[in-house]
């Protein structure tokens, strides 16, 4: 069975070379100018290539600088940092993630199963601006203390998230939904 699969990746690479490159205007370009003409000009809209990197002339990975002047750019974009409300939905998102990272199975309360209790859970955290946890407390309950409990301590379980730049000044608050449901099998 080994022989027929070479065989067939022979083919497919026997195809490839026979068929040949990709036509040239398959690659979009800005303009037939030089690729370092190109860097002083802006990217695309709302950006812009900092005087700084332009003159330090900062280097690039290979398959970066080859990919940059393919589409007619000799230098990285330099985009603007996230307004204070996008990073703080980064800050929310990230902290999400890494509680449903932590959230098992075996966290929902055994006598909560045994009674068909479901509900989320809203969980505010203070976090640092180095980004620790310093203090989870609840915001919402589900309706039942086992589950606000349990939701409380998965919550605890995350010791530090990524915080955006513009957030690293004082501490923010952020609220997280812990959701506790049965499904049928």
């Amino acid at each position: 069975m080994q022989p027929a699969v070479r065989c067939c990746a022979v083919v497919v690479v026997l195809v490839a070379w026979l068929w040949g490159p990709p036509p040239v205007a398959a690659f979009p370009r800005a303009a037939p100018i030089s690729a370092i003409g190109m860097a002083k000009q802006v990217p695309y809209p709302g950006a812009t290539v900092p005087a700084k990197a332009l003159k330090a002339g900062r280097r690039v990975k290979s398959s970066t600088a080859a990919q940059l002047a393919a589409l007619g750019f000799d230098e990285l974009p330099y985009v603007s940092p996230l307004s204070e409300e996008e990073a703080h939905l980064a800050l929310e998102r990230d902290l999400l993630l890494k509680v449903g990272k932590h959230l098992q199975v075996s966290d929902y309360p055994y006598e909560a199963r045994r009674w068909r209790w479901t509900g989320t859970v809203l969980v505010e955290v203070l976090v640092a601006g180095n980004g620790m946890v310093k203090q989870v407390a609840l915001s919402r309950t589900s309706g039942f203390r086992v589950l606000d409990v349990q939701a409380l301590e998965v919550v605890r379980r995350v010791v530090k998230v990524f915080v955006p730049v513009g957030l690293r000044q004082r501490d923010r608050t952020v609220t997280v939904p812990v959701g506790f449901y049965l499904q049928k099998l």
